[in-house]
């Protein structure tokens, strides 16, 4: 009987603590959250395009970032005159005129991509590499590959920029 006394009292003080979270965080502090909102009205583009990066797995870590940098430099204008042109098709198709740019943000990215590359983590082009150094002879008499750690680079050979703008349409 002890126990079950004891056990309706725990459970009475726990409901009684989440009444209280329930009730403060009904109270709640801030704005209200917004509405959901239907797309902006407009026309919606992609654009894509690539950049070579120039740089080899020769270089260092620091020429290897500039050299990224200076390609995402490179072709994020080119992408967003791929998305203008884009828009403009639909606008066209769709009877409309486009107007300002309203929104400009990266696109997502599939699952298996990355906005910032780098083989070690993201924008680090430098690290421990996995190399062959050669064979040795294993005590049953095979042959073994034999592999060393060392210091190595691995260079982007391009950069792909995606963009999504959003065009008003013209008034």
């Amino acid at each position: 009987m002890r126990r079950s006394v004891g056990s309706l009292v725990a459970g009475a003080a726990i409901a009684a603590l989440v009444v209280v979270l329930v009730v403060g965080a009904a109270e709640g502090k801030g704005p209200p959250p917004e509405p959901a909102s239907s797309p902006p009205a407009g026309v919606t583009a992609q654009g894509t395009a690539i950049a070579d990066v120039g740089a080899t797995s020769r270089d260092t870590e620091g020429r290897i970032r500039r050299s990224v940098a200076a390609a995402q430099a490179q072709a994020t204008p080119r992408a967003f005159q791929a998305a203008k042109a884009r828009a403009q098709q639909l606008a066209q198709a769709a009877g409309m005129s486009l107007g300002d740019v309203t929104a400009v943000r990266p696109s997502a990215q599939p699952y298996w991509s990355s906005d910032i590359p780098g083989t070690f983590g993201a924008n680090r082009y430098c690290g421990r590499v996995r190399r062959f150094a050669g064979y040795r002879t294993s005590p049953a008499g095979r042959r073994v590959r034999r592999y060393v750690m060392r210091h190595g680079c691995r260079a982007p050979s391009d950069v792909t920029v995606t963009l999504e703008v959003t065009f008003a349409p013209a008034s």
